[in-house]
């Protein structure tokens, strides 16, 4: 290979070996052991050149895939013991700033559909023993950008060889080389390039698999572009793109308590750098040399990105399964030769009981009578066969070869070891028997998990690093206002919330600052609703009877797997709002009695305050007036003053009577209402109980029934 004088050509060409070599020196191999994986996982399980011998030889070639069941119920114990992520202010920051990361965060997974893509990622895990997520910022839809997350081909991920730690951050470069085409590079990069692209000649120094892959797949439709008016020159491009660190000199914020740094993004302005000194006590600025993420992609000999990353991290995340010391495994590594053994066991085994069904026959020429030897071979095996011979004695069927003794337990050892090498029995797979006890399949059901430990740990461990990526792509790229939705609640009981970040107020402040802080993660249990099982719903049951723990009807409900639990939500919060409803009415009601009972105590002391008032006066005119007409004025008025308060008492006794029949008729009606809820209840239960008493009487009946014992008899002497 000789080096062009371009430096453009000379960046593309240095690309293309660190590239090679690193394919060369590790990746190659990785990859032979992957396609044998991924040809057992979907069934090709046999050489064809073994296929075809058997053919030959008229003998069967069974695949029984166990691998394939094994590695659906693993996706299944994995969204069992799915986590999420939420996180955790570690500096200049409290819980509502980690609040709003956690909704980022939500907003970016549901948006990128993340459930289904780590169920994809686990997967590839499980089969090629890597598996990646690829995190990179995209403006179709929205001109500000937005968090894209994809799962790549795991052939298409070339990893240093000197890679030796899980995290992606210790890594010195990394690689992504998929194959394009020219729309993808327009797509990508525009039309210039694309267009350059197609009219240059694929280069000398390109690998001889490169150049053949390439041409290969240039003459699918699928990569014609534009005129295309030389078939020749359409073929296939191998976009090669490399991060890798370097040291560069960079300004940095410094926190001046701590002595933190923190680079400050190369497209910042001078203007916004100092608004966030103003806005930040006891922050700095420094110049400092800092390792950055570079980035370069190159098609064949044209450089189309050469830059630092603005996040400064790598796009990719991977996940291993097991990893140690740079070398990582999947699962169906392990796998294979009991997969092999079962299949040939299996097939030898058919192979045996059909060459005793149709073993042949032995004969002298010209022995038989209205039969060829060929119809013999063909239906000498057919039940109620008749051969007529003219002499019986030089005519014999071959004795079939006998099933060699042990043989039929092989095929059975194989499949006890393919379940014993992958960790899971049985009852992880819901076949125990109906003679096991549910406390035993349970604890078998527990080590089944601890034998995922190890690779649902770097799952959750990718997670982990998946959201810090996340969270660098955000605090760089969402430097403006945004908003975003969250449902806080859950699907049948939305509660959507809207969050604003980087809010500017009055004062100059910034709320919901994406920028600053600093933050670590941490992982909470986040189970798929399919996967919950009879158990948990029993433990929930017996928190809310056995404990008195006081769990909501609704969520109780929703923890079960009912075809209309929305509707039965619904309308249990119907009735429980009328009832409280009426509750808050009859409190009220009461309320008012109350009241009403105050005024007519004041009521009746201001109508004593005036009896005895007229009372005075009646002495005080009867001393120094007529005694008979101040006597008869006094008597008057105190007729007057005790007619007013019989007035008063029996209005009040009319409205108490009235409040206290409204209060009877609505507690009445409450009464009736929680009756009614009761017997809705209790007739359900009544339903179980009697189901439960038909099942166990089926069960009798359908039981063998015991022959009694005879009674013994004594033979007596005759009297």
């Amino acid at each position: 290979m000789a080096k062009t004088s371009s430096s453009k050509d000379a960046k593309a060409y240095d690309n293309y070996t660190n590239y090679r070599f690193a394919y060369d020196n590790g990746h190659d191999e990785w990859v032979q052991r992957a396609r044998i994986c991924f040809d057992f996982w979907r069934s090709r399980q046999w050489l064809e050149s073994d296929r075809a011998l058997m053919a030959a030889a008229n003998r069967p070639a069974l695949t029984f895939n166990v691998i394939f069941s094994l590695i659906r119920t693993m996706k299944g114990i994995q969204k069992a013991l799915r986590n999420d992520v939420r996180f955790m202010p570690q500096a200049d920051a409290d819980m509502q700033d980690a609040a709003v990361r956690d909704a980022i965060w939500l907003d970016v997974s549901n948006g990128n559909q993340l459930l289904f893509k780590e169920g994809q990622v686990w997967e590839k895990g499980l089969i090629t023993g890597r598996a990646y997520y690829k995190t990179v910022m995209e403006f179709d839809e929205n001109t500000r950008g937005q968090i894209k997350i994809t799962v790549p081909r795991s052939q298409d991920v070339v990893l240093d060889p000197y890679v030796d730690q899980y995290d992606a951050k210790d890594w010195p470069r990394v690689f992504h080389v998929p194959w394009v085409t020219l729309h993808d590079i327009e797509h990508l990069f525009g039309k210039a390039a694309a267009d350059e692209l197609g009219i240059n000649p694929t280069p000398s120094w390109y690998d001889y698999d490169d150049v053949f892959m390439g041409a290969a797949l240039g003459r699918l439709p699928y990569y014609t572009y534009g005129d295309d008016t030389n078939p020749k020159m359409r073929r296939a491009y191998r976009l090669l793109t490399q991060e890798y660190k370097q040291m560069t000199w960079r300004d940095v914020f410094v926190d001046l308590n701590t002595g933190e740094t923190k680079p400050i993004p190369t497209d910042w302005p001078r203007e916004r750098v100092q608004k966030v000194l103003d806005s930040v006590p006891g922050l700095g600025t420094d110049k400092k040399r800092v390792q950055t993420i570079k980035v370069l992609t190159t098609c064949e000999n044209t450089v189309l990105r050469d830059e630092e990353s603005q996040c400064n991290v790598f796009s990719l995340t991977p996940f291993f399964p097991a990893f140690v010391d740079g070398v990582s495994r999947g699962i169906i590594e392990d796998l294979i030769d009991p997969q092999m053994l079962l299949n040939k066991m299996t097939s030898q085994e058919l192979s045996i009981i059909n060459t005793t069904a149709n073993s042949g026959w032995i004969t002298e020429s010209g022995n038989l009578v209205g039969i060829t030897r060929a119809e013999l071979e063909k239906i000498g095996a057919k039940p109620g066969f008749v051969l007529t011979v003219k002499d019986i004695e030089k005519t014999q069927k071959i004795t079939a070869n006998q099933v060699p003794q042990g043989h039929e337990k092989l095929s059975l050892k194989a499949d006890q070891m393919l379940r014993s090498i992958a960790g899971v029995s049985n009852q992880a797979r819901g076949f125990a028997r109906e003679d096991v006890a549910s406390e035993a399949i349970m604890a078998n059901q527990a080590a089944t998990d601890v034998n995922f430990a190890d690779a649902l740990d770097n799952l959750h461990y990718t997670k982990q690093n998946l959201a810090h990526t996340c969270q660098a792509y955000w605090t760089c790229y969402y430097d403006e206002t945004r908003v975003i939705l969250m449902n806080r609640g859950s699907n049948y009981r939305p509660d959507v919330q809207s969050v604003t970040l980087n809010q500017p107020t009055p004062e100059g402040h910034v709320l919901n600052d994406i920028t600053m802080g600093k933050f670590t993660t941490t992982l909470i249990p986040a189970p798929t609703r399919s996967t919950l099982s009879d158990g948990d719903m029993k433990n929930l049951v017996m928190l809310k009877k056995d404990l008195g723990v006081k769990i909501p009807d609704d969520v109780l409900i929703e923890a079960f797997p009912l075809s209309n639990k929305l509707a039965l939500i619904q309308r249990l919060k119907g009735d429980s709002s009328d009832h409280q409803d009426a509750q808050r009415q009859a409190e009220l009601q009461q309320q008012q009695l109350a009241a009403q009972t105050e005024q007519a105590k004041a009521a009746k002391e201001r109508s004593a305050a005036e009896l005895n008032a007229a009372r005075a006066e009646k002495f005080r005119h009867e001393a120094n007036i007529d005694p008979d007409a101040a006597y008869e004025r006094v008597e008057n008025r105190r007729i007057d003053v005790e007619e007013r308060d019989s007035q008063r008492r029996f209005v009040f006794d009319q409205q108490k009577l009235r409040l206290q029949r409204e209060t009877a008729m609505q507690h009445t009606a409450t009464e009736l209402t929680k009756l009614d809820h009761e017997a809705r209840e209790g007739a359900k239960d009544r339903v179980v109980d009697i189901h439960k008493t038909h099942m166990q009487a089926q069960k009798r009946l359908e039981a063998p029934r015991k022959k009694p014992a005879a009674k013994p008899t004594t033979k007596g002497k005759k009297q």
